[in-house]
Parts: structure tokens; C-alpha cells; sequence
């Protein structure tokens, strides 16, 4: 995928587009960062953000969440609160400019993206707050509804309660299953992976305790 990206700049450059380098530059950063490669994933999306000017807003906006995404996987927490808010503010803007990728970007992603750094910061409350936020934006497609069910369910059961985020990791995963949705199920493997740790780590301390309890006692 970098290799097509890279093929996608090249000709962006050729034709100077500076909003199609941006998105070029971008998702070549975030393929980085999905090879866990966040040294390089932040450095190329820093150096999309830091000389590439007069990119539409939202591919601009873009950029700056998926460099928050990058940041906060290195614990750069400062950065990543000034990244996001930058993307938010680009929301609005792209929100009220006539453009080719406005669609794509939009102010619910990017609560949906404070809601995912303020969880892994093991912060849930607020990041029910960016959830309830995010709900509240516009009218959402079926596909955003069910992604903001995902990051709910993700903050629900990261924080202990789980009986109240199960039935919506059940319904977004058939949804997204049914759908094929391959990046978002993702995620839902994950947090039964989680789920899986967690029935470990209780298993083995109850089997600790029955041993102690239950075992032969020495006189």
C-alpha cells in the first residue's frame, strides 16, 4: 500500500495538487503507523503537515487526527491534545467549504478520536463525553452509528463494565461482520482478546484462592 501511495504523489506532484500530496503523504504515514513503524509514521506526517500549504481543509483535518492517532501511540500526550483540537477546528472549517473530501472528514471522527486517546490514557469518562459529543454532531450515517457503538464499548469494558458494553460490541460486530468491514473489525478482535486476558487473569486468580481455601491444611 506505501508503494501505492508513493506512486500517488509522484503524480500529485506532477500536477501540483497539494490537497491530493497531502492525502498521499498521509496515508503513507498511516500505513507506517500501522506497520508499528511510529518513528517513520510521524515523521512523514509531520512533514505533510509542516510544507504542504492550501490543502482543503478536510484533508488538512484529516492529516492532523491521524498524527494525534500517531502520537498518542508514543505517549506524546501534549501533542496529541494540540493535534486534535487542530483537527477539530479544521472540521468546522471543512464542514462550511465546498470540496471533494469533505465527506470523507467530519467533526464525529474526530470526537470518535479524542474519545480512542482519552481511553487509552485510561481517562473514560471523558472519553464517554467525546462519544456523547460525537452522537450529538449532525445526523450520522448507519456506518458512523455503529462506529461510535464500537469506541463506547471499547471505554465500557476497558474501564470494568462490561455487561453494559457487551450487547454493543455484539450488535457492532455482526453489523460490521455482515458488512465486511475489515479495518473496524479490527478493533472488535481486539477487545475480545481483551476479554480473553481479562477471563485469564480472573481464572487464575479464583483457581489461587480455591487452593488456598479448599486445599489440605497443614497442622
Amino acid at each position: 500500500a506505501i508503494y501505492y501511495y508513493q506512486q500517488m504523489e509522484y503524480f500529485a506532484r506532477r500536477i501540483n495538487d497539494n490537497t491530493l500530496i497531502t492525502i498521499a503523504l498521509t496515508y503513507q504515514g498511516d500505513m507506517y503507523r500501522r506497520k508499528s513503524d511510529l518513528h517513520n509514521a510521524i515523521i512523514t506526517l509531520e512533514g505533510a503537515r509542516d510544507t504542504i500549504p492550501g490543502a482543503e481543509p478536510a484533508a488538512q483535518g484529516n492529516l492532523m487526527q491521524l498524527l494525534a492517532r500517531s502520537y498518542i501511540k508514543v505517549n506524546r500526550v501534549q501533542d496529541f491534545e494540540t493535534a486534535i483540537k487542530t483537527s477539530e477546528e479544521l472540521a468546522y472549517a471543512s464542514a462550511e467549504a465546498e470540496s471533494d473530501t469533505r465527506n470523507q472528514f467530519h467533526l464525529a471522527h474526530v470526537y470518535e478520536e479524542y474519545a480512542k486517546g482519552y481511553n487509552i490514557l485510561r481517562k473514560p469518562q471523558l472519553a464517554l463525553d467525546y462519544i456523547d459529543k460525537a452522537e450529538k454532531v449532525h445526523t450520522l450515517t448507519k456506518s458512523v452509528t455503529i462506529l461510535l457503538k464500537v469506541a463506547r464499548a471499547e471505554v465500557l469494558i476497558h474501564s470494568g463494565d462490561i455487561s453494559t458494553g457487551e450487547p454493543l460490541a455484539v450488535e457492532a460486530a455482526i453489523y460490521t461482520k455482515e458488512h465486511g468491514h475489515l479495518r473496524r473489525l479490527e478493533r472488535i478482535y481486539a477487545l475480545k482478546r481483551f476479554l480473553n486476558r481479562q477471563a485469564f487473569k480472573y481464572g487464575k486468580a479464583e483457581a489461587s484462592l480455591s487452593e488456598a481455601l479448599e486445599g489440605t491444611l497443614e497442622v
